[in-house]
């Protein structure tokens, strides 16, 4: 059946919401763990298809970097995310029938692929400068996500008001949007039922390397590249390493703290008490993709490192951040394939700046920094004023997704350049969950008229709603009567009422009732006066005021 869809695939024809139906049927077959990478392989086969076709049919209308910005945050990372679901399970599937039947259909979906990637990355390389220095002040930035995200809530050093951040480099936004839908599903204890969590999108900083999104995501101050190196500097700081990092956070925000995941306390509640701000520096995707013996690894790496998040999310929440928020200095291409001729730029000149007298240059497979570089049609150069950066540098990067060509090192992977996967951040936002509160009743109490005697053929009495009716407060269904002693009821009726009013004013939820008496209450000395109310839907009610009366109609009928 398999190898069938796998044909259906090939063809074409394959039905994405039959496939969805059938694939989930499966999951609890006694086959399900032997077949579950074949089922998925095929379901982000078709899903990738479809968002290739989102992609083709919304993309023309897009004309501005805010349109772009939009359409890859609202729905066009979903080719990025089903492409990484494919080729992570595909791979796990053994290469036997079915396998080699689908391998057609994998990789002309891996061609429209790379159109896609060029397509995109020339969009916003077009439009990147069309509203002056990046990035725009008309679209978020990684730039202000410390003053926004984390200096305005105010973090002090008690639970429930630090606030925990989570860098994980190289987490794209596509991986940001599968780790929120986790993390609303965890069963980890810190997070099930206690927290929710929703993911938004940044601009990041161009070039979309390490150094410079690691500095971007400090407190406010202007940054330089030193190209002799590449390493950054915020406000005249260096910014590279743990500890120069956590300098500048408790610079903002005195008593912060900063660790790498690997390094965190066992005891961290204990760890982090006088802290209002935790940084933890996460390195999981990018320590296996940007090496060439592992970058084929690089979307199991993803996998790893969603959960290890999950888990870093999880500690920070118990040991008593009510916030923590979940980013990353850049995303990352990957193309699960050799690549050719056609996916490196050459340029006649670039290898020969390093080390040239007189110049300082560096360079990865998606950019380079230098003081000068070669004119040519497939560089893309900027200036560091059109960067937002300090100093008289130059930046370029390789046209569309194309790599430069460095010596001994991968090119499946690469970041550094100008594209949406490189230049779209997440900022993930995990909140404590307020503990939910239940839809009660109003509160209803009652107080008498004049003294307690009954000296009459009836007495008065108001009624009081407590509280008036909103979202958790619902109508009161209420009853008064006279009764005796052992229960007879000594009024003609027992009087109902609903109490169900939303004003604000205490006098506009009171109720006046008269009890009209029966000659029975001459034959109790005293009475009892009771007000009751239901018991949820039943037709049981429940004592909520009673005051005793006592019977003098004696003297009070001579009048």
């Amino acid at each position: 059946m398999l190898t069938e869809l796998a044909k259906d695939a090939v063809g074409g024809v394959l039905d994405l919401k039959a496939l969805e139906d059938l694939a989930a049927r499966r999951v609890g077959a006694p086959c399900a763990a032997s077949y579950q990478h074949h089922y998925s392989a095929l379901v982000a086969l078709a899903r990738l298809s479809e968002a290739l076709k989102c992609y083709r049919a919304e993309v023309p209308a897009a004309t501005t970097m805010a349109e772009l910005m939009q359409g890859y945050a609202s729905s066009w990372y979903e080719v990025d995310r089903r492409y990484r679901e494919l080729r992570l399970h595909y791979g796990m599937v053994a290469q036997g029938r079915f396998g080699q039947t689908l391998l057609p259909a994998v990789e002309a979906v891996e061609a429209r692929y790379d159109a896609f990637l060029s397509d995109g990355a020339a969009h916003w390389q077009d439009h990147l400068l069309d509203d002056g220095p990046w990035p725009t002040r008309d679209l978020p930035s990684q730039t202000d996500f410390f003053q926004d995200y984390v200096a305005r809530r105010a973090p002090e050093a008690t639970a429930g008001h630090r606030v925990g951040v989570v860098v994980s480099d190289a987490l794209r936004y596509e991986c940001a949007v599968d780790l929120t839908e986790r993390l609303n599903a965890s069963k980890l204890k810190g997070l099930a039922g206690k927290s929710k969590a929703k993911v938004e999108a940044r601009i990041g900083v161009v070039p979309s390397y390490t150094q410079l999104g690691m500095a971007a995501l400090l407190p406010s101050g202007s940054m330089e590249i030193d190209p002799a190196t590449a390493l950054v500097t915020k406000g005249g700081a260096q910014t590279g390493g743990t500890k120069a990092r956590q300098a500048l956070i408790a610079g903002a925000i005195p008593g912060s703290q900063a660790y790498q995941a690997d390094e965190l306390p066992q005891n961290l509640p204990a760890a982090i008490a006088s802290a209002p701000v935790v940084y933890v520096y996460h390195n999981v995707i990018d320590r296996v993709g940007d090496k060439q013996a592992t970058e084929r690894k690089t979307f199991k790496a993803v996998e790893d490192a969603l959960a290890e998040i999950e888990q870093i999310a999880a500690r920070l929440l118990m040991a008593g951040c009510g916030t923590v928020l979940v980013t990353s200095d850049h995303g990352f291409i990957y193309q699960d394939r050799d690549l050719g001729a056609k996916d490196y730029a050459g340029i006649s000149g670039l290898q020969l700046l390093k080390g040239a007298e007189g110049v300082e240059s560096e360079r990865t497979r998606r950019f380079v920094v230098s003081d000068v570089l070669p004119k040519n049609s497939l560089l893309i150069e900027y200036t560091s004023a059109e960067l937002s950066l300090t100093g008289a540098r130059l930046v370029g990067t390789p046209r569309g997704a194309m790599r430069f060509r460095p010596s001994g090192s991968g090119a499946r992977f690469v970041h550094g350049g100008v594209s949406p996967q490189e230049c779209v951040v997440p900022v993930v936002t995990v909140e404590q969950a307020k503990p939910s509160v239940a839809a009660h009743p109003a509160g209803v109490s009652a107080f008498s008229v004049g003294s307690p005697y009954i000296t009459g053929a009836f007495i008065f009495l108001v009624l009081y709603q407590e509280e008036p009716i909103g979202d958790l407060v619902t109508p009161a269904s209420v009853k008064a009567g006279v009764y005796s002693k052992d229960g007879r009821l000594l009024s003609a009726s027992e009087m109902s009422r609903e109490l169900s009013s939303a004003s604000a004013s205490a006098d506009d939820r009171k109720v006046h009732v008269r009890l009209d008496l029966t000659d029975d209450v001459d034959s109790v000395g005293v009475a009892v006066v009771r007000v009751s109310r239901r018991v949820g839907a039943s037709n049981a009610y429940k004592t909520v005021w009673e005051r005793d009366y006592v019977v003098n109609r004696a003297s009070g009928m001579d009048f």
